[in-house]
């Protein structure tokens, strides 16, 4: 159904002369060119890297680094995760601090309530 709608078909007429249609391509499949295949591989070897290509040789795999590098994207990702963590160390170095908003009482906004008494249990017990 389509938006609550119920869809219904009253003409099947087209659908005859569209099955007669397929059921001829199906019989006679189109011829595929001599030089298609040739072609299709020389596009598959243009595309690979030249280290694998040299002479039938396989590149040796890459050290542990160079795919690290690789997989958080080279030196703009490295970058950005080494301002991440500084940023993340030096919030950490100054601890949590208690920024004040400005609410209409003028007091700091508390934003979870709930969680006060969440650790008093295990505080107890020890």
């Amino acid at each position: 159904m389509l938006w609550g709608m119920k869809m219904t078909r009253r003409n099947t007429e087209d659908d005859d002369a569209l099955e007669q249609i397929f059921a001829n391509a199906r019989a006679t499949p189109p011829a595929v060119g001599s030089g298609f295949h040739a072609r299709i591989v020389a596009l598959g070897l243009a595309t690979q890297p030249p280290q694998a290509m040299a002479g039938g040789r396989v590149a040796p795999p890459l050290s542990f680094w160079r795919e690290a590098a690789i997989a958080i994207g080279g030196w703009w990702g490295a970058g950005g995760l080494t301002s991440a963590m500084a940023l993340g160390v030096a919030i950490g170095l100054t601890g949590t601090v208690e920024l004040p908003i400005v609410a209409p009482n003028d007091g700091f906004l508390d934003l979870m309530p709930a969680v006060d008494g969440l650790f008093a249990d295990s505080a107890e017990e020890k």
